[in-house]
């Protein structure tokens, strides 16, 4: 086999891996432009609603109210409620089955 020859195999080989990776990236670029609104909505209408929690939610002055009576609302990964005039994140319940509350900063 002549230099020639292996240097025309070389750049087949290079280019046929070239078009690969670019086919290959423009079909994942579509899948995913299509999947992601699809998967959107599914999510949206299968995901459940947000929880009510049983128990009392102490705030960091001291004072409490009854979970229930606050609407809950997920934003991301935090449990939130607006209240007085605040936002407002859950915490993970106490022994007691009390939430602590802190101050929602956002995302």
């Amino acid at each position: 086999m002549k230099r020639s020859d292996l240097a025309v195999y070389a750049g087949l080989a290079a280019g046929g891996y070239l078009l690969y990776k670019w086919l290959a990236s423009g079909a994942s670029l579509f899948a995913n432009t299509l999947a992601s609104p699809i998967a959107s909505a599914w999510v949206g209408l299968t995901a459940p609603g947000a929880p009510v929690p049983q128990g009392s939610i102490i705030f960091p002055d001291g004072s409490s109210i009854p979970a229930a009576n606050v609407s809950m609302t997920w934003i991301g990964n935090a449990l939130t409620f607006a209240y007085n005039g605040r936002n407002w994140q859950l915490q993970p319940h106490d022994a007691n089955g009390n939430y602590p509350a802190i101050l929602y900063i956002g995302a």
